[in-house]
């Protein structure tokens, strides 16, 4: 199972930027249905303060598609990077879906499976200070993603109730465009299954608040 550990940060040290370069980086680099070679190179850091976890992306894309905008819109069809996180982990325990575009328009889920997943439509995107970074760059653009992820919200939906030092998550992340002339699927821990779905939480990694 993959792994990653969350640095635990401050206030201070997100808006400084210290928080995101003392963090490690893990890399989204499974494309299990890849079809067309095209697999920009995605990377995240996460870190977790008292009240929220914060959570950081980069790519580097030839295309980027980007149309999508406000919430809960199909953010999936455009170029998008994907946190799937079940705070709680246990039998039947659901994950929240956060899917984000270039424009910051945020797709919100909850559930146990794709089966069950719902809407988020009711939250108010604020609370997630979403803002995204597009650069050019060789053969294409460099695109940064950052927002956080209050524990109020989370605890909205799951058992969850505190953030402590040990404590284990189960999440995977992705990198995704099903429409644009570069399609895409990856993944950060590697789901085996025979055609592109990110809701299938047996194949989720783990992720620990050191």
């Amino acid at each position: 199972m993959k792994q990653y550990t969350l640095n635990h940060t401050t206030p201070a040290a997100l808006r400084d930027g210290s928080a995101w370069q003392a963090a490690p980086e893990l890399e989204i680099a499974c494309y299990p249905w890849d079809e067309t070679g095209y697999r920009p190179r995605t990377t995240a850091r996460l870190v977790w303060l008292d009240d929220r976890l914060a959570v950081r992306f980069r790519t580097r894309e030839r295309a980027l598609r980007a149309e999508a905008r406000g919430i809960c819109p199909v953010v999936c069809e455009d170029s998008a990077v994907e946190l799937f996180l079940m705070p709680v982990p246990g039998p039947g325990a659901r994950y929240l879906n956060f899917e984000m575009n270039a424009l910051c328009a945020m797709y919100l889920g909850a559930g146990t499976g794709r089966a069950d997943n719902v809407l988020l439509k009711e939250e108010d995107p604020l609370q997630f200070q979403a803002r995204s970074e597009i650069s050019p760059a060789p053969g294409g653009y460099d695109w940064q993603l950052t927002y956080e992820l209050p524990l109020a919200y989370l605890a909205r939906y799951t058992d969850l109730r505190a953030l402590a030092a040990g404590a284990r998550m189960r999440a995977n992340l992705y990198k995704i465009a099903e429409k644009g002339p570069l399609p895409h699927f990856g993944c950060w821990s590697p789901i085996d299954w025979p055609k592109p779905d990110f809701h299938r939480p047996e194949f989720f990694g783990e992720l620990v608040l050191g």
